[in-house]
C-alpha cells in the first residue's frame, strides 16, 4: 500500500508542477504582450473630425465628456493615441469603433502631466475612435457653474463641441454663447459650437452656469454590456472589456481552482486505495492455529 500512496503522491506533485509551470508561462507571455504595447509609437497624428460632447449631470452627478474621433490620413497601425484629461477624471470607455458601430475597448495608460493627466491607449486597426470620462468641476449646490477646457494634443480640421443642458435646469448660460442650438428626441437642449483648423495645444474654454435644485441626474445610469459597472453613452456597445489585468487575474484564478480540484481528487482516491482494519477486530486463525 505504501507504494500505491507514493505513486499517487508522485502523480499529484507532477500535476501541480505542470500547472505552476503553465501559470508562469502565461504570466510571461502576458508580460511580453504588455511590454510590446509599451514599444508602440506615438506619432504626430491629425484628426479629421472630432465631435466633443459635454453633458453635465446626465446619468451621474458629475460631468460626462465624450469624444467621437475620425483620424486623418496618413497613419500607420498600430499606434498609441493620447489625450489630456482632468486629474479627477474617471475613464468610462476608450475604444476603437468597428465598421458596424460596435466598440472594441482597450486597456489604458495614465501619466501625471502636472495640471492634467495624459491618458493613452493603443489603436490596432480602426481610424474611428470613441473615448469618454466623468469628472467633477461643478461648483455650487443650486446655482451651479464650471469651466470646461479642452486642450488638443493633435491638430484638428473640424471640431464640433456640444454642451447639453440638464433636464430640470433653468437659467442656463454659456460664455461665449453657442453659435446654434437644437432639441433632441429625449427633450435635451443642445448648444453647439464649431471650430476649424484647430492647432495643437490651442485651448478651447467654455464657461457654463445654470440653476438646478433637483440633486438627481437627468436619466438613470445603465450598466454597459461588459457588466463592469462602468457606464457608456447611448449607442456605445462595448465588445471588449479593456482590462488586460483583470483577464490575467481571472485566468490565474481558474488555474488555481483547477489545481485545488485535482489535488482533492487525487488525495481522495489515494485514501480509497488504502485498506484499514476496523478497530477491535481480531486476527483470524487457520486450522493449524496460525494467525492470518
Amino acid at each position: 500500500m505504501t507504494n500505491f500512496v507514493s505513486i499517487r503522491r508522485e502523480k499529484l506533485f507532477k500535476l501541480i508542477s505542470f500547472i505552476i509551470s503553465l501559470s508562469m508561462l502565461f504570466v510571461s507571455f502576458s508580460g511580453v504582450a504588455l511590454a510590446a504595447e509599451d514599444d508602440v509609437p506615438s506619432p504626430a497624428l491629425k484628426i479629421g473630425k472630432l465631435d466633443l460632447s459635454v453633458w453635465p449631470e446626465y446619468d451621474d452627478p458629475r460631468v460626462l465628456v465624450i469624444y467621437n474621433i475620425t483620424l486623418k490620413q496618413p497613419y500607420e497601425f498600430p499606434f498609441r493615441i493620447k489625450f489630456l484629461i482632468p486629474k479627477d477624471a474617471f475613464i468610462g470607455m476608450a475604444c476603437e469603433v468597428t465598421e458596424t458601430g460596435g466598440h472594441t475597448c482597450k486597456p489604458t495608460q495614465r501619466v501625471n502631466k502636472g495640471d492634467y493627466d495624459e491618458l493613452s491607449y493603443v489603436v490596432q486597426s480602426r481610424p474611428t475612435l470613441f473615448f469618454e470620462y466623468y469628472y467633477n468641476p461643478l461648483k455650487g449646490d443650486t446655482n451651479k457653474s464650471f469651466d470646461f477646457i479642452y486642450k488638443p494634443v493633435y491638430e484638428i480640421d473640424d471640431l464640433k463641441v456640444e454642451v447639453q443642458e440638464p433636464l430640470k435646469s433653468t437659467n442656463f448660460k454659456l460664455e461665449p454663447p453657442s453659435t446654434e442650438s437644437s432639441t433632441d428626441s429625449a427633450g435635451f437642449k443642445l448648444n453647439l459650437y464649431g471650430f476649424k483648423s484647430v492647432k495643437k495645444d490651442q485651448p478651447i474654454g467654455i464657461k457654463v452656469s445654470y440653476t438646478k435644485s433637483d440633486p438627481n441626474p437627468s436619466v438613470e445610469k445603465k450598466k454597459d454590456q461588459t457588466g463592469g459597472g462602468q457606464t457608456s453613452a447611448p449607442g456605445a456597445a462595448a465588445s471588449g472589456s479593456g482590462t488586460g489585468n483583470n483577464t490575467l487575474i481571472i485566468v490565474l484564478g481558474i488555474i488555481a481552482i483547477v489545481s485545488v480540484f485535482f489535488s482533492g481528487y487525487f488525495l481522495s482516491t489515494s485514501r480509497q486505495g488504502v485498506k484499514t482494519k476496523p478497530r477491535g477486530s481480531k486476527p483470524r486463525k487457520n486450522k493449524n492455529n496460525k494467525k492470518i
